[in-house]
């Protein structure tokens, strides 16, 4: 990010690094960043803090399930109802390698999964 003129500073929570200038726009396209307010990363990191298996049960477009996915190491479900939300979930799942980081379809009121879970995400707002 630094060769293309990123700057940035490390804040307390692992791994937030918050932008003070350039543009993130190629480190972005190229997966090596996803922006993310310090809202969402809280609660990815307070998400994650329950141990696997999790659950995010309104998942798209996807950046506090693939963090907590990072945080677990994996043990993450990512279940989104609208299609077209799903397929932004899918794209930017498989751009950032998404590790342990399953991708559903289905409705999180009529969930299509067996099993449960140590924790469940529910941003309810953001979708």
């Amino acid at each position: 990010m630094a060769a293309d003129g990123v700057e940035w500073r490390a804040e307390r929570l692992p791994g937030l690094l918050v932008l003070t200038s350039g543009d993130l726009g190629p480190s972005q396209a190229a997966g090596l960043v996803y922006p993310q307010d310090l809202g969402a990363q809280l609660a990815a990191h307070l998400a994650a803090s329950g141990g696997g298996p999790l659950l995010d049960a309104c998942a798209a477009p996807g950046g506090k399930a693939l963090l907590a996915a990072d945080l677990l190491g994996g043990a993450v479900v990512a279940l989104e109802r609208s299609p077209r939300r799903l397929r932004t979930l899918r794209e930017l799942a498989r751009r950032w390698g998404g590790r342990g980081l399953q991708v559903v379809g289905g409705d999180a009121a009529r969930p299509p999964l067996r099993g449960g879970f140590a924790t469940v995400l529910l941003d309810a707002p953001c979708s």
